[in-house]
């Protein structure tokens, strides 16, 4: 193993500084003692993290063997133990997947505690060449066929701290023979062997086979990787260029965006821009395969689609009767798009100078003499004659039946909802959308259109002024 070479990727590729801390996921096995051991030797800063996954006999031995290296080699240790078997049950995880998650948990966990520049991780040539077949043989794209990096971010488990791969290059026979230079003691996982996992599978079984059509199928693998590392890189950055001007707007737990704009991309920029938010909203790639991405392309290309399209648990993309799409969480703050009304019923009295509605929005009421107010075409504001009214309002979302005389129409009344269609109202903000009843009826469709009821004339001597007002 050429040091020169691996302290030239450490600063180069993963971008390491050896003056501050590094935490080093550690197992106990040649892999992660051999990262160890040469991060340390090369006068970097190093935090050993251990967690124990409780899955074998040997797993409290293997702990027992990280305390006692780390002793010997004079570095600091974190150790965590967790219950993969009971978080993969509930969480409906296999094994593998549940324990990859809380070891990636715990160990960022370890890397914020202390402030760490990187999470480094000892995944190496022959892991390299099984991730991928893995990938390939589950129906990845080119963002999953690049393999693994030497520097990235997981969003699952960290936005600020990156996940550093410095062996990337180096083979298992490689790191097995550090150890024996440099008399490591290592742990071996009697479970490395066993084939009722996906990636001993591969390992095990695949990659001889291959290795009998392709002696050198591993290194093509690799080359193979890189290649479409860097084409993936391009991509990636053109989806990003792309995002920015398809996007409308982007709120907690939605995104706004012009379906005539990302109708125009290309189909492999739209499957990658839906699939990066898709990722953003969830915090995790699991269950966002092919199928379900294509179920969005092909809704938001449908000419007539229904108003809501569910494509994951608690993630839907819907269409309204204009040209935007939105693709938001269950949870998400759709307030922030549209005027939303918090509560089932909200009373207030014309005494009061505002009424906070939610979050984001609030009505202010004035009162003015004629000739103190000019009267302008802003639907955001309605004035009526003060009074015409009783003192008690109530603000309400639409009840099914709700009729109202929109102003300037001569008294004719139409359904609410047949309004709201005809303005382009998404159907997901007509649910809670501020109405405002006085005595029964329906006074103002806040944000949109007054009634005829109580307008303002000529004998008027005090106005009522409503301003809904966007408040963040």
């Amino acid at each position: 193993m050429d040091l020169i070479e691996i302290s030239c990727l450490l600063r180069d590729k993963c971008l390491l500084d050896p003056q501050k801390p590094i935490v080093v996921g550690v197992s106990g096995g040649p892999d992660s003692l051999c990262l160890l051991h040469l991060l340390h030797r090369l006068g970097y800063t190093v935090i050993a993290g251990h967690v124990n996954h409780q899955l074998r006999e040997t797993a409290g031995h293997d702990e027992e063997q990280v305390k006692e290296v780390c002793r010997q080699w004079g570095i600091p240790l974190e150790i965590e133990r967790v219950d993969v078997r009971s978080f993969a049950q509930n969480s409906h995880f296999s094994l593998e997947e549940g324990a990859r998650i809380l070891r990636y948990r715990s160990l960022m966990q370890f890397a914020a505690a202390h402030s760490a520049q990187a999470l480094a991780v000892a995944h190496q040539a022959d892991d390299q060449s099984e991730t991928m077949l893995m990938h390939l043989l589950r129906g990845s794209g080119m963002s999953g066929l690049k393999g693994m990096q030497y520097r990235s971010f997981n969003p699952a488990f960290s936005l600020d701290i990156p996940i550093v791969r410095p062996l990337l290059q180096v083979s298992r026979t490689e790191i097995e023979a550090y150890c024996a230079e440099n008399s490591i003691e290592f742990c071996q996982d009697e479970t490395n062997s066993e084939t009722k996992y996906f990636r001993n599978r591969i390992r095990h079984e695949l990659i001889p086979v291959l290795e009998n059509y392709n002696p050198q199928v591993r290194l093509h693998l690799e080359q193979t990787g890189q290649i479409l590392a860097e084409e993936n890189r391009f991509l990636e950055e053109a989806a990003q260029r792309a995002q920015k001007q398809v996007l409308l707007r982007q709120g907690e737990g939605f995104f706004l965006l012009s379906r005539e704009r990302f109708l125009k991309l290309d189909i492999v920029l739209q499957r990658r821009i839906l699939r990066n938010w898709m990722i953003e909203l969830r915090g995790e790639i699991r269950d966002i395969s092919f199928s379900v991405v294509e179920a969005g392309l092909s809704f938001a290309g449908e000419k007539n689609p229904v108003l809501v399209k569910p494509l994951l648990k608690s993630l839907f993309l819907a269409s309204g009767e204009g040209q935007n799409l939105l693709l938001y969480r269950e949870d998400a703050d759709l307030g922030d798009l549209w005027p939303w009304l918090s509560e089932p019923s909200l009373p207030w009295r014309l005494s009061d100078e505002k009424v906070n509605l939610s979050r984001h929005w609030q009505i202010r009421c004035e009162i003015f003499a004629p000739g103190e107010i000019t009267f302008d075409r802003d639907p955001q504001v309605a004035c009526f004659d003060a009074d015409s009214l009783s003192e008690q309002f109530e603000l309400m979302p639409p009840a099914p039946g709700d009729r109202f005389a929109p102003f300037g129409m001569n008294g004719r009344e139409m359904k609410v909802g047949d309004y709201f269609t005809n303005q382009h109202i998404p159907l997901l903000a007509r649910g809670h959308w501020p109405i405002l009843r006085a005595e029964g009826r329906v006074l103002w469709v806040a944000g949109l259109r007054q009634a005829e009821f109580a307008r303002v004339s000529e004998s008027t001597r005090r106005i009522l002024k409503l301003s809904l007002l966007k408040i963040d």
